[in-house]
């Protein structure tokens, strides 16, 4: 017959709680010794360290031996020592056998813990605090038998003991489970031309002393970012003069602001310069007509004259 991980401990609890001192004399069937080398085989036939139920084994030999040196004559290190057998039998039958889960069910005095225990028990990381919460669950058997046994002040410090595994694998879960990437936050930034560059200017030495002063700010702003994926920098021109000659212009002025913002230890992943011309204005033609005098169509233009910085990354 087979038996569900919480049903076998609760069975074994029953066993133990109903042998009282009549086996306080008897033998161990496996000694703690012979226990512990079973254990090192297992880790020698490739066994983790982290595998629960080897965990939850050694925990059941620590609490034999432990029993065994304060002179236990309730049985206790003889039903531990049977627990750690049948984890160990499952181990050597299938090196991979699931994770032997179980709350004891006499646990009343401290149901908190027992959720809690459970509660870690389902989380992702809980695989790097095996040894805490399988020793948990041991300390938890043991309170429970001291309270049936004898009563709340021999199962206080099993419950305490219990109370600081599980807090120990809390940590160490919380430490163990990946944080999750925050959503990256897409900002764009729009400068103007006419106040980066001299007139049909695209170098460095083409930049104007108000355009050195919203570059630099523009770098300020970066260096607030936790971190940057990626930027995007599109040069832009009005629809006015020769398309050919605008794209060039275009791409050259997002290169020069490119290397701007290099030179100032921006640092991203990667960084994209394109340049578009008048392919994409902000004006239309109803708002900036042809029919306008020349200098007003030039005025009307300027919002099309731009570098356009598109950010990626996480404040």
């Amino acid at each position: 017959m087979k038996y569900s991980p919480i049903t076998t401990l609760t069975l074994s609890l029953g066993m133990l709680l109903a042998s009282g001192g009549a086996q306080a004399d008897a033998t161990p069937a496996h000694s703690v010794a012979s226990a512990q080398s079973r254990i090192q085989a297992l880790q020698s036939a490739g066994v983790a360290a982290d595998n629960y139920n080897l965990a939850k084994a050694q925990c059941w030999i620590h609490a034999a031996n432990t029993a065994q040196s304060e002179n236990d004559r309730s049985g206790f290190a003889q039903q531990a020592l049977g627990e750690a057998g049948q984890l160990l039998g499952a181990l050597e039958a299938d090196k991979n056998a699931a994770p032997r889960y179980g709350v004891p069910s006499k646990s009343s005095l401290r149901p908190d813990l027992a959720a809690k225990l459970q509660e870690l028990q389902g989380q992702d990381g809980a695989r790097c605090a095996a040894a805490h919460l399988a020793c948990a669950e041991v300390q938890l058997a043991r309170a429970a038998h001291g309270l049936e046994r004898i009563g709340p002040k021999t199962a206080a410090p099993y419950y305490y003991a219990a109370q600081c595994s599980l807090d120990e694998a809390q940590k160490q879960i919380a430490a163990c489970t990946p944080s999750a990437k925050p959503a990256p936050v897409v900002e764009k930034i729009s400068l103007a031309t006419d106040a980066l560059f001299r007139f049909d200017g695209s170098g460095a030495g083409d930049i104007l002393p108000e355009g050195r002063h919203k570059l630099d700010a523009l770098v300020q702003n970066l260096k607030t970012w936790g971190q940057v994926f990626s930027l995007k920098i599109t040069g832009h021109t009005d629809r006015l003069g020769d398309p050919t000659y605008n794209q060039r212009l275009s791409l050259a002025r997002a290169e020069t602001a490119k290397a701007y913002l290099q030179s100032a230890q921006v640092h991203s992943a990667s960084v994209h310069t394109a340049g578009v011309a008048s392919t994409q204005p902000v004006t239309s033609l109803e708002q900036c007509p042809r029919s306008l005098p020349a200098a007003k169509l030039i005025a009307c233009l300027q919002p099309d004259r731009r570098i356009e910085v598109e950010i990626t990354g996480a404040k």
